[in-house]
């Protein structure tokens, strides 16, 4: 069992160490440079680029080693939830916090109550909508669900350009260099193509994929249908 106070960093340079393996063998094969994985182990993470960045070498770092990159992250933003966590109130200044919350709230109850009843009066002729006055008082759920958004992050390990299709409505392209990261959001999914496979690491909604293919080898992607063709 891990210990309790295990952080990405003891981690990974734990996991690199008992395998035998230097941070330099490290960066030949994960082509990251060597003072970015020393960052990594040692939690310096103002020395990296952007929070991109780091989840992505942390990924791409455990999974080199075979261990479980999602459990990696998971230290990582527990790690990083725990720095942002706000010191608790005392108890005088949490019945405070209660008494002025509460307050708040019967006033905006008020508030709205009044707002119905003069919507009501100024509209009597047309019958108000029970349920729309219900959701505005928190009595029932609401009435719409946001929709899933899809989300593709390509590193480039090599480098490599790449062309996207967002929603079938967007389209980009870019030149990525080693190490450098682009990230996108989609409703309806992505059309990928990836100039050199060997040199591009993907991340679909936070699940890494698989080898894409060798180095210099073209390859089309459909996401999230998943469906890996020969480019042409």
């Amino acid at each position: 069992m891990a210990d309790a106070m295990e952080t990405p960093g003891k981690f990974l340079k734990k996991t690199r160490e008992e395998k035998g393996k230097s941070l330099e063998d490290l960066s030949k094969l994960l082509k990251i440079r060597c003072d970015y994985l020393k960052a990594i182990e040692d939690e310096d993470y103002q020395s990296l680029p952007g929070e991109v960045f780091i989840k992505g070498y942390i990924r791409i770092y455990a999974k080199e080693m075979g261990v479980d990159s999602d459990y990696a992250l998971g230290l990582y933003k527990k790690q990083i939830a725990a720095a942002q966590l706000p010191e608790p109130p005392s108890f005088t200044q949490g019945k405070k916090s209660l008494f002025t919350y509460k307050l708040i709230g019967i006033i905006l109850s008020v508030t709205l109550v009044i707002l119905s009843i003069i919507f009501f009066i100024t509209h009597k002729s047309q019958k108000p909508d029970v349920r729309l006055v219900k959701a505005i008082n928190g009595t029932v759920p609401a009435l719409t669900e946001e929709p899933k958004v899809f989300s593709l992050e390509i590193i480039a390990t090599e480098e490599t350009w790449v062309s996207v299709d967002i929603d079938k409505n967007k389209h980009e392209q870019r030149l990525l260099k080693t190490g450098e990261a682009a990230r996108w959001n989609a409703v309806e999914g992505f059309s990928v193509k990836i100039g050199n496979a060997g040199g591009a690491r993907l991340v679909f909604n936070g699940k890494t994929i698989g080898n894409l293919g060798p180095s210099g080898k073209v390859v089309r992607l459909v996401l999230p249908d998943d469906n890996l063709q020969d480019g042409g």
